[in-house]
């Protein structure tokens, strides 16, 4: 619901992180303004999160730059 939300602002596509919420696994919110897609990882137990917003979005964007679709950029 949430990407659904931030989609009716304006942005074309929204990806809503899990990171923070509890349990074995961190599943994400893909709404690219038709459907949702999710996806899932186990949680890695770890206290050095800073910057790994920016690592997946740099990843993102440079998959997207070398022509993968959006689904599988994220993926």
């Amino acid at each position: 619901e949430l990407a659904r939300a931030l989609h009716r602002l304006g942005a074309r596509a929204v990806l809503v992180k899990g990171g923070h919420l509890s349990g074995a696994d961190a599943p994400d919110a893909l709404f690219d303004g038709e459907s949702v897609s999710t996806f899932t990882a186990p949680r890695i137990p770890t206290r050095n999160t800073h910057g790994t917003g920016c690592t997946l979005s740099a990843a993102i964007a440079a998959h997207l730059a070398r022509g993968f679709a959006l689904k599988e950029a994220v993926a």
